[in-house]
């Protein structure tokens, strides 16, 4: 029974990742483009955070541990996103701007002065 309610849990902690994160995604993070390695190091900080407070108060905290789970889901999400952003950003190819020398009046009006002459 224990197991059971286990995976009931684990499941709810991804719907809930996923249904925060497109939320997040609409409203926040589409406004903010960080480095995507600063966001990755902080997924893996996030990752690491479990560990050392269950080291530090030699317990073991459920709800500590689906939160910071939750925060390295979603940002492992954001940092895909971010990488697919940038990949499309290189690939697309950008227009060659040409120079294009700018017309002078004052030299056109001279020149056909001088030639009528």
């Amino acid at each position: 029974m224990n197991t059971v309610i286990m995976i009931l849990i684990a499941i709810a902690a991804i719907l809930f990742s996923l249904i925060g994160y497109s939320f997040l995604n609409i409203y926040v993070l589409r406004k903010f483009k960080p480095n995507k390695w600063i966001v990755l190091a902080s997924a893996i900080i996030m990752f690491a955070c479990p560990v050392v407070i269950n080291a530090i108060t030699k317990t073991q905290n459920l709800i500590v541990n689906l939160v910071f789970s939750i925060i390295f889901f979603i940002l492992t999400l954001w940092f895909f996103d971010l990488y697919k952003y940038g990949q499309n950003k290189k690939n697309v190819k950008q227009k060659e701007i040409k120079i294009k020398p700018k017309a002078k009046p004052n030299r056109a009006k001279q020149s056909n002065n001088e030639k009528k002459k």
